[in-house]
C-alpha cells in the first residue's frame, strides 16, 4: 500500500479546533500517513510548534468578528453574512489551486470548514456542532450548512454515545460517526512537581479573550487570590497581572497538562475541546461562555451541576470548599478514533 497523502484543514476559532485535531493529526502520522495541514492565526501558530516537521499552508480566514457583549449574535451574523459566504467561496478556490499544483490527496479531513473538501476525493468533517444554534427565523442558514455537511462522505464527531456531551449540537438527520473525546492532554498522575492552585485558562477569539483577561483579573485576585494561568496567546498583556500569580502565554499539552492535573478547580470559556479536555482529566470547572456565542452558552447551561461543573452566569463565583470533584471520565477514546481512521485508510489501493 503506497503512503496515503492527508490534506487536513483547520478552522482558526480559538485555540479548540487546533488542539483537538492535533490528536488526529498525531494518528494518522503514526499510521504512516503522509500529512499537510492548514490553518490561519493563532491555531497555525501553535500547531507549528506542535508539529515541527509538517507541511503547513496558510488557509483563508473567516473573517468574523464578535459583537460587543450585550449584542444580538443573529444580527451580528447577518451582518457578516457576506464575510461567511466570501470565506466558504475563498477555501473552494484553495483547494482547487492546491489540487491543480500538487494533485489530488487521497483524503481530505477537515475541523469545522465546511467547504473544505474536494469534488471525488473522500473527504470527513470533524465537528460538534451539526446543527447551527439560531432562532426559528433563521431556519434556512441550518438547510445550507446541511448542504454543505452532506458534501462530506462522513461526519466525524468528537464525542462518545454513552455520554453525548454535545447534547443538542450534534443533532443531525445525516449519518455521523463517533470518534470518542479528543484531547491533546496527556495524562499526569504526579502532582508532587506543582503546587495545587486553581487554574484560569484564558482562551477564545480577539477581542473578547483580552476584554476577559483584563476584567476578571482584579475579581478573581480579590475572591480567590493566587492563580495559575494560561493566557493562550503571544500577545503581551493588556493587564497587570498579580505577582503571586504563575502566568504563561501559549502553552504545548505536556505544559498544560501538569497545569490540569494540579489545578484545584477551573475556570475557563465553556468551548467544547476545554469540556472535553476536563471531562477526561475530571476536573470541577466554572464555566463562563463567550458573550454572544449560542454555542458556549447553550453548553454552559446543559452542563450546569454536572461533572462539577457551573455556569458562571447563573452560579456566580462558587465556594469550591463544599463542591467534590467528579470522577476522570472511563470512557476509551483512542478505540473509536483509530476504528474510525482504519476503515478510512482501508480503501487506499
Amino acid at each position: 500500500m503506497k503512503q496515503p497523502r492527508v490534506l487536513y484543514g483547520i478552522l482558526n476559532w480559538g485555540l479548540g479546533h487546533a488542539t483537538r485535531s492535533s490528536v488526529v493529526i498525531e494518528t494518522l502520522i503514526e499510521k504512516g500517513c503522509r500529512v499537510e495541514v492548514g490553518c490561519s492565526g493563532v491555531g497555525l501558530e501553535w500547531l507549528k510548534r506542535r508539529f515541527p516537521d509538517v507541511t503547513f499552508h496558510e488557509l483563508p480566514d473567516p473573517g468574523i468578528t464578535y459583537q460587543k457583549p450585550g449584542g444580538s449574535f443573529s444580527l451580528a451574523i447577518l451582518k457578516q453574512a457576506f464575510n461567511l459566504q466570501h470565506w466558504l467561496r475563498a477555501d473552494q478556490r484553495w483547494m482547487k489551486t492546491y489540487i491543480r499544483k500538487n494533485g489530488a490527496p487521497d483524503f481530505i479531513v477537515s475541523d469545522h470548514r465546511p467547504a473544505f473538501q474536494g469534488k471525488n476525493i473522500p473527504s470527513a468533517l470533524i465537528a460538534h456542532q451539526l446543527t447551527l444554534p439560531i432562532p426559528f427565523w433563521m431556519a434556512p442558514a441550518n438547510v445550507l450548512h446541511d448542504l454543505y455537511l452532506s458534501r462530506f462522505k462522513e461526519l466525524w464527531l468528537p464525542d462518545h454515545p454513552e455520554e453525548k456531551l454535545s447534547g443538542k449540537l450534534s443533532r443531525t438527520h445525516l449519518p455521523k460517526r463517533y470518534l470518542g473525546y479528543l484531547s491533546a492532554l496527556p495524562m499526569v498522575e504526579d502532582k508532587t512537581q506543582l503546587s495545587p492552585m486553581p487554574l484560569w485558562i484564558i482562551s477564545g477569539p480577539e477581542p473578547l479573550r483580552s476584554h476577559w483577561e483584563i476584567e476578571m483579573t482584579p475579581k478573581l485576585e480579590e475572591k480567590y487570590g493566587v492563580f495559575r494561568v494560561v493566557r493562550g496567546t503571544s500577545a503581551p498583556p493588556k493587564v497587570k497581572f498579580p505577582s503571586n500569580w504563575e502566568v504563561v502565554d501559549l502553552a504545548t499539552p505536556s505544559q498544560l497538562s501538569p497545569f490540569l492535573s494540579a489545578a484545584t478547580w477551573v475556570f475557563c470559556r465553556a468551548g467544547y475541546s476545554t469540556l472535553m479536555d476536563l471531562r477526561l482529566q475530571g476536573k470541577p470547572a466554572l464555566l463562563d461562555p463567550t458573550p454572544g456565542q449560542p454555542e458556549q452558552e447553550g453548553l454552559a447551561k446543559d452542563l450546569h451541576g454536572q461533572f462539577g461543573w457551573f455556569d458562571y452566569r447563573t452560579a456566580g463565583f462558587v465556594d469550591w470548599e463544599h463542591i467534590s470533584s467528579p470522577e476522570k471520565a472511563s470512557i476509551s477514546k483512542p478505540s473509536l478514533l483509530n476504528s474510525a481512521l482504519d476503515d478510512w485508510l482501508s480503501n487506499v489501493p
